[in-house]
């Protein structure tokens, strides 16, 4: 698209954002009452800014919009806060939400199942799979790649039409904004990259591109029933068309399946798409902590990491969102199992051997402890507030001088377990150790940092938190047993 067209696109969307909404809010959905908190706005502010003092690679891009229930008898409102929520950006895989919730609709319209297409869909979504998103494209748009030259080709405006197919539905529903949303994502079935029809459609209009108060707005009715209706009074038992995409849409924490993944308390459930390409690293989820409390999320950034391991590599938004949550202090509602961070300031933090103080700004706090000493310690002695499973996890900077073997060790009911962790990497952010199982009580040495012959070690910080747990069965929760019961029972925890 030449630079003119695009800026005369963007302002004709300035022209009717400004004109219209008072009307209709751009991006709210038709079956939700949202309305936009500035407190809200303050604390994304605060954390965002905290959090991007602390990378170890710094980058600047970091657009947020978050929704959050606010219920008031039978009223229900979802309280939004934002950071540059129509900025644009490319949102690589991201954009599969959207075919994902337009492929329904289409088998709706041809009287299928809402799954008619799932041996497409299915992949497009768990696997994030490029060349069975263009088959859903192809299918539900009716207009496959031709083979052609010019947009003066006849053919050109009733295939670019059709291919308009998700973007029109999202429309129809107020969820498209100024956001455009046709093409594939590569290499796919038409091919390693853009040709014919496609390449035209794309030099002339333009890549993909999304903002993170419609992509929030469309997570919110995707998973809560906006589009398609719950049958049931429990989304989670994945039911009809809503069910079946809640289905697809789970995922796994710390893994490469979602970003946010990285940032939350275990048990907590993540409904996610994730979107990585180039420096580009976004997520779009609706995400349940332990205490049953949801809320929506979507950022879009150029965090991606690639000097990182993977899968931490895509870590950096799960950081962000534990900053927020701290801001937000969401792990204190009512059901929320104990959370336990402790750094080298707390009074159960003992050493060894010799250590010098020192300051970085990917370190927990900002400051952490550091020895060339081989027959350096250290560790944290833990009053473990309850027996149960718990997610051990550490936080340290990162630094070419450390060293890439640092002994850690945890000590726990079933035995001692030894780690070998590189400090050269996953710098300023929490590193899984694994979870296990401890007795109520005072544990001493619960992990311990131990000092290498060649190389400088790091101790920051230490982070226990307990699997949610419910008739003595550690990680499950008590409407795994009752899905229209009580979120928990206080004794449980």
């Amino acid at each position: 698209m030449g630079s003119a067209q695009q800026a005369l696109t963007k302002l004709l969307f300035l022209f009717f954002f400004v004109s219209f909404t008072v009307a209709v809010s751009v991006c709210d959905g038709t079956k939700f009452t949202i309305q936009d908190d500035s407190n809200l706005n303050s604390i994304i502010a605060e954390a965002r800014e905290e959090f991007l003092a602390s990378r170890p690679e710094s980058f600047d891009v970091l657009d947020v919009s978050l929704l959050i229930p606010s219920t008031s008898g039978n009223e229900t409102v979802w309280k939004r806060g934002s950071y540059n929520p129509f900025e644009l950006g490319y949102p690589a895989s991201c954009v599969k939400l959207a075919y994902m919730a337009s492929s329904v609709d289409w088998c709706h319209q041809n009287g299928r199942s809402s799954n008619c297409l799932d041996q497409h869909v299915r992949p497009m979504i768990k696997n994030s799979d490029n060349l069975q998103t263009g088959i859903v494209v192809d299918v539900c748009s009716g207009a496959p790649n031709l083979n052609l030259t010019s947009t003066t080709d006849p053919l050109f405006t009733p295939w670019y039409s059709k291919r308009m197919w998700a973007m029109d539905y999202l429309d129809s529903h107020n969820l498209l904004g100024n956001q455009t949303i046709n093409v594939k994502t590569y290499p796919t079935n038409t091919g390693q990259t853009l040709w014919g029809a496609e390449y035209i459609s794309w030099d002339t209009y333009g890549r993909n591109e999304m903002c993170a108060q419609c992509a929030a707005s469309l997570m919110l009715e995707v998973t809560q029933g906006g589009l398609y209706g719950i049958p049931t009074q429990n989304p989670d038992l994945y039911e009809g068309p809503t069910g079946y995409m809640r289905g697809l849409l789970s995922h796994k924490m710390w893994t490469s399946e979602s970003s946010f993944g990285f940032g939350i308390p275990p048990g907590s459930v993540v409904l996610n798409k994730i979107g990585v390409a180039y420096d580009n690293l976004n997520d779009i989820a609706l995400i349940k902590l332990p205490s049953g409390l949801e809320f929506v999320l979507a950022v879009f950034s150029t965090g991606y990491e690639a000097n990182q391991p993977y899968p931490y590599d895509g870590s950096n938004l799960g950081v962000f969102l534990y900053y927020l949550l701290e801001k937000l202090a969401l792990l204190d509602e009512p059901c929320s199992p104990p959370i336990l961070t402790y750094t080298t300031d707390s009074s159960n933090f003992v050493t060894t051997g010799t250590w010098d103080a020192a300051t970085a700004n990917d370190a927990l706090n900002g400051k952490f402890l550091q020895s060339s000493d081989s027959s350096a310690t250290a560790s944290w002695n833990v009053d473990v507030p309850s027996e149960g499973l718990y997610e051990v996890t550490m936080w340290s900077p990162q630094s070419s001088k450390f060293s890439a073997g640092t002994s850690v060790g945890v000590n726990s009911a079933t035995g001692f377990y030894p780690f070998s962790i590189s400090q050269q990497v996953y710098g300023g952010r929490w590193l899984k150790l694994g979870d296990f199982y401890f007795t109520k009580g005072t544990h001493e040495n619960l992990v311990t940092i131990t000092g290498a012959n060649t190389a400088t070690i790091a101790a920051n910080a230490i982070k226990i938190s307990k699997w949610p747990e419910c008739h003595d069965s550690p990680g499950a929760t008590c409407q795994d047993f009752e899905p229209l019961g009580p979120t928990c029972a206080s004794h449980e925890q």
